[in-house]
């Protein structure tokens, strides 16, 4: 699978990733890359 493939899987089942979270965590839930968070956010970041 390359990049553009795998970018089109997860832009598909993202929604679906972050409901399916929120109803296991019984709260919001904020998926995120690292690099795509502000250095100050980063550090204070739960790392799973």
């Amino acid at each position: 699978m390359n990049r553009a493939q795998t970018l089109q899987l997860l832009a598909e089942h993202l929604p679906v990733m972050t409901f399916y979270q929120e109803d296991l965590l019984g709260h919001p839930v904020d998926l995120a890359t690292d690099k795509s968070l502000r250095p100050y956010i980063e550090k204070a970041a739960v790392r799973v």
